[in-house]
């Protein structure tokens, strides 16, 4: 016998039924962009890395095969200060001090990486705020400083040298 209210109620139900589905299709489509940034991340030829609190979560193919790593299991919960030589911790611990309160304007650092086997190599490391699975981490891409100088030195040659005839 109140008319009044229970058309407040109906439309308080149906607003909330409206609601429920949107944040379903947000969500829905929130995993699809996931995946999709994933699928990128994985088929990137720049190394990738997610580090939360130091400790690896996660890494592309490029990343793992930069550093001579087989799978991912072999690296989460790994330090990040595994990946560079003794005698860059300290320029990256201080680097990541600064950077997780804010005191750095400058988001990069050369580095050099350290190989499973021992082999040293210098790296560029880019930091930028990330998140993964809902967890707010750290993305760090890595180039390969000797990549470049490779592609340098040929792209010099190719600059002095006719590709058609070979002449200088």
């Amino acid at each position: 016998n109140q008319a009044e209210r229970l058309k407040h109620i109906i439309k308080r139900e149906i607003t909330g039924l409206k609601d429920r589905r949107a944040h379903r299709k947000c969500e829905q489509m929130l995993h699809e962009t996931e995946k999709r940034a994933r699928a990128l991340i994985d088929s990137s030829r720049d190394a990738i890395a997610y580090v939360h609190d130091g400790m690896h979560i996660y890494a592309n193919n490029a990343y793992l095969k930069m550093f001579g790593h087989e799978e991912l299991d072999d690296i989460q919960g790994l330090p990040i200060m595994d990946m560079v030589s003794n005698k860059d911790h300290s320029k990256l611990k201080e680097f990541l001090r600064a950077y997780a309160h804010g005191k750095t304007t400058n988001s990069t650092l050369e580095l050099s990486g350290q190989h499973v086997s021992s082999k040293q190599f210098k790296i560029n490391m880019e930091f930028s705020p990330a998140s993964m699975e809902g967890e707010s981490c750290t993305q760090i891409i890595i180039r390969d400083q000797t990549l470049s100088k490779e592609l340098e030195q040929k792209l010099s040659a190719m600059s002095q040298q006719d590709l058609l005839t070979g002449l200088y």
